[in-house]
């Protein structure tokens, strides 16, 4: 008979059951001790939660004095710009060396001289025509006298006046005489004029345009041979707001002084000018004011200073002195809320308060109503703001240099 094995209760177990069953026993204590970890922690206890009002900061205001530029853009025009025209006709015998574009002259000085060859003859023949007029006249002078003793003779021998004695004195003869005496001599002070004027003078000190004659040209009387600026004065042509009018200063029957103004080429250097006049219509373009500058002696200026000229048609800036703003509150731009309205601390509650805006001067404004020395502007920034809702001021914010 065959008997089958049968196991032994007290064999050990096999490898792979400890290698499965071991792990999974460790994760089951693991999970029952993690369980009843959490079943007996203690409970934290809740506590209502509270919010706090926004932490702000905040300007102190104060009135203070300001004063008051006005930018305007312009450009640089002369004041007194001619044509150089020749008085007399001629030929072109030099020129000066000044006489070219840019060149600079004084008054007085000869830009241009004609041919005198004609003029001199002209002159001579005047002269030999007053030396006979003169010579004519002397002639006359002794017909008179006969005419006076003729006329003697025969009132004496008549034994009555002559009525008509002007014809007997030869009075209409003298006086043909001294016409033509007189008409020789404004002749020849027309010769002597037209000599003269053969040299071309300047009329002012100055700078040269242009210049339209060369040596050799022949020239007419009424020709232009240059084109001519003075320097003693020359004005910028300036745009500004028609709101900016308000604050310039302009000189009246001298009375007051007019605003001052910086004019700023692009080349560089600063130049000293005045307000002149404000011009009496807007510009076709920019619809903006129109104001006239007048600038004394740009030449000395850049040569006092070192500065590049102050060119003619070049475009500037101007900075015209305004009247002061007096018993005015500054403010940073970013206080100011849509538009013209600013938040103030009022103890720990904000207002919200309409000022009015006076002048705006890069990120400063300057108010003079709405606002009272000694108040506290909010400068944060709210998210829903309101006025009267709570808020806690922090320290105060120190003025930034203005």
């Amino acid at each position: 008979m065959i008997r089958t094995p049968q196991p032994n209760p007290k064999a050990p177990l096999s490898p792979l059951l400890v290698r499965v069953g071991l792990p999974l026993f460790i994760l089951a204590a693991a999970f029952l001790l993690a369980s009843h970890l959490m079943e007996t922690r203690p409970k934290a206890e809740k506590r209502p939660r509270t919010s706090l009002p926004p932490l702000v900061r905040w300007e102190e205001t104060q009135l203070s004095d300001h004063p008051v530029t006005v930018t305007a853009m312009g450009t640089v025009r002369a004041s007194s710009q001619i044509d150089l025209k020749a008085r007399v006709g001629g030929q072109v015998e030099w020129l000066a060396p000044a006489l070219v574009p840019g060149g600079r002259f004084k008054k007085g000085d000869v830009l241009v001289k004609l041919d005198k060859a004609d003029l001199d003859i002209s002159l001579a023949l005047a002269g030999a025509k007053v030396q006979q007029a003169r010579a004519d006249l002397s002639l006359e002078q002794g017909s008179q006298e006969v005419a006076r003793k003729e006329l003697a003779l025969m009132e004496t021998t008549m034994g009555h006046r002559v009525k008509d004695q002007s014809l007997a004195l030869r009075l209409p003869q003298l006086k043909i005489a001294e016409a033509n005496l007189a008409l020789a001599e404004a002749d020849l002070d027309k010769a002597l004029l037209d000599l003269a004027r053969s040299e071309i003078r300047a009329p002012f000190d100055g700078i040269v345009l242009a210049r339209s004659a060369s040596m050799g040209t022949l020239v007419t009387e009424g020709q232009t041979v240059a084109t001519l600026a003075s320097d003693a004065v020359w004005w910028v042509e300036a745009t500004l707001p028609v709101s900016n009018l308000a604050w310039l200063r302009i000189q009246k029957d001298n009375n007051g002084q007019a605003s001052r103004a910086r004019i700023l080429p692009r080349s560089g250097g600063t130049f000293q000018g005045q307000l002149l006049q404000v011009l009496g219509d807007l510009n076709d373009t920019s619809r903006m004011a129109r104001v006239l500058i007048e600038v004394a002696d740009p030449m000395e200026q850049a040569a006092a200073t070192g500065a590049p000229p102050l060119l003619l048609n070049s475009y500037v800036t101007a900075e015209l002195e305004g009247t002061p703003l007096r018993g005015i509150i500054a403010l940073p731009d970013r206080a100011l809320r849509d538009g013209n309205e600013v938040w103030v601390a009022d103890g720990e509650t904000l207002r919200i308060r309409t000022v009015r805006i006076a002048w705006r001067e890069g990120a400063t404004v300057f108010t003079d109503r709405g606002l009272s020395p000694g108040e506290r502007v909010i400068l944060s920034d709210l998210s829903s703001p309101a006025d009267g809702m709570k808020i806690r001021t922090g320290e105060k914010k120190p003025p930034a240099a203005r």
